[in-house]
């Protein structure tokens, strides 16, 4: 995890704080061959120093334009809404997964508020 943090944001000297739940997913795999892919994401709370590092993202990353971007929760929630509901064609199953777990998140941090 610290690894994927650091080539997809940036992040350094990333400290967990707590784990804040999982999803099991069974879905199409993508390769000939395969009917299914099981799949568990696993989500952590963490702590990461302010300033960012460069990313050291892998070549598909780039060619679907990833970037680190970082926006507020809700503008997050939105913005992915927003691709599900015109199926851009660029949408993989992972914005479901993401989509979900956002919204969690922020319902759960508003009850705690």
């Amino acid at each position: 995890m610290r690894r994927e943090l650091s080539e997809e944001t940036g992040a350094s000297n990333v400290r967990v704080q707590r784990n804040y739940g999982y999803i099991e997913e069974l879905r199409p795999h993508w390769q000939p061959g395969f009917d299914l892919m099981h799949m568990t994401s696993h989500f952590y709370f963490c702590d990461i120093d302010a300033e960012l590092r460069s990313t050291n993202m892998e070549d598909y990353e780039k060619a679907n334009g990833m970037r680190p971007v970082w926006v507020d929760m809700d503008e997050a929630i939105a913005h992915n809404r927003g691709v599900m509901q015109r199926l851009e064609a660029t949408m993989g199953l992972s914005i479901l997964r993401e989509t979900f777990m956002l919204e969690e998140l922020s319902n759960d941090l508003a009850r705690a508020a």
